[in-house]
């Protein structure tokens, strides 16, 4: 878990973090129409992953408070709200931190990648 990754070391990990909870991001998505109850199990893991390293003092984050909002949705079923606020969630928690540490989406490599080999 992130959470245990000395401060020091981060920088080093921060883009093998930022993939993996991006992969998790993908990966809700992919389900979250047809299985929302998994999508929401996947998105916390993802949220998980980022841990409290996303956090940036120069910037506002309200995802604490849909955080809570999502889970009070899941606690009274309503398992499509919560779905979709989970992801809100960590998709804002990954902008927050690829900005943080300046990396960019996967889909933005692939994008260059591709430009610069055709």
């Amino acid at each position: 878990m992130s959470k245990n990754i000395p401060q020091n070391q981060l920088p080093q990990s921060a883009p093998l973090i930022y993939a993996e909870a991006f992969a998790y991001w993908q990966c809700g998505r992919t389900i979250q129409s047809s299985n929302k109850l998994n999508a929401i199990a996947i998105f916390r893991w993802g949220i998980e992953r980022l841990g409290n390293f996303y956090q940036n003092q120069n910037t506002i984050d309200d995802t604490g408070m849909k955080l809570v909002f999502a889970q009070a949705k899941e606690s009274g079923g309503d398992l499509n709200v919560a779905a979709a606020l989970f992801e809100k969630v960590l998709h804002s928690r990954l902008s927050i931190y690829a900005h943080k540490f300046g990396l960019k989406s996967p889909v933005q490599h692939v994008l260059e990648d591709t430009k610069e080999c055709c």
